[in-house]
C-alpha cells in the first residue's frame, strides 16, 4: 500500500508540474499578444524623451516658440500624453502627492501643441478642444485633481481610438471621437 500511495502522490506532482508550466507559459503568450505595444512604440518612446529633455531645458532657459513639443503625429501625441497621465496618476499614483509644477510644464506642452496642430476629423478636434480645457485650468493654477483625471480619461480613450492601446480596455466614454 506504500508504494502505490508514493506512486499515485508523485503522478499528482507530475501533473501540477505540468498544469503550471502550461499556465505559466499561456499567460505570458496572452500577455504578450495583448501588451500595449502599439505599433508607433519607437516613435512614442523618443517623443517621450524629447518631452523630458524640453521640460528640463525650459526650466534652464526661455523656450522659443520652435522648440516645443513636437511629436511626429497625433498617434504620437496622444500615447505619450496617455502615458504621461498613466504614470502620473494611474492605479491610484495621485492619492500619494502631485507634482503640480510637472503638471504645468507638460500641460503648457500638450496645448502647445494641440494649438499648433490641425486634426484630420471633427471629432477629434472637438476632444482636442475640450481636453484643453481641464488642462488650461491647470495651467492656470488650478490643484483641482479632476482637471487631471478628466485630461487622462480623454487620452486614454483616444489612445484606444487611435492607437489601439489595450493593455486597460475600460472606457470613460468622455470623447467624441469613436472608441473601437
Amino acid at each position: 500500500m506504500g508504494k502505490f500511495i508514493k506512486s499515485k502522490l508523485f503522478m499528482i506532482l507530475v501533473v501540477v508540474i505540468i498544469v503550471a508550466g502550461a499556465g505559466y507559459f499561456g499567460f505570458t503568450m496572452v500577455a504578450e499578444v495583448t501588451g500595449d505595444d502599439r505599433e508607433n512604440e519607437e516613435e512614442v518612446s523618443k517623443a517621450k524623451s524629447d518631452l523630458t529633455a524640453i521640460t528640463v531645458a525650459s526650466d534652464d532657459t526661455e523656450a522659443s516658440e520652435d522648440s516645443g513639443f513636437q511629436p511626429e503625429n497625433v498617434g504620437v501625441f496622444i500615447a505619450v500624453a496617455h502615458d504621461f497621465y498613466n504614470d502620473t496618476t494611474g492605479y491610484g499614483a495621485y492619492e500619494t502627492g502631485m507634482d503640480w509644477e510637472r503638471q504645468q510644464e507638460i500641460a503648457m506642452q500638450f496645448t502647445s501643441y494641440i494649438d499648433r496642430t490641425s486634426f484630420d476629423s471633427e471629432t477629434l478636434q472637438a476632444d482636442m478642444e475640450d481636453v484643453s480645457v481641464y488642462m488650461d485650468a491647470i495651467i492656470d493654477g488650478s490643484k483641482d485633481i479632476n482637471n487631471v483625471l478628466k485630461a487622462h480619461r480623454y487620452f486614454h480613450d483616444l489612445d484606444i481610438a487611435v492607437n489601439d492601446y489595450n493593455a486597460y480596455d475600460k472606457v470613460w466614454g468622455v470623447t467624441e471621437t469613436p472608441v473601437n
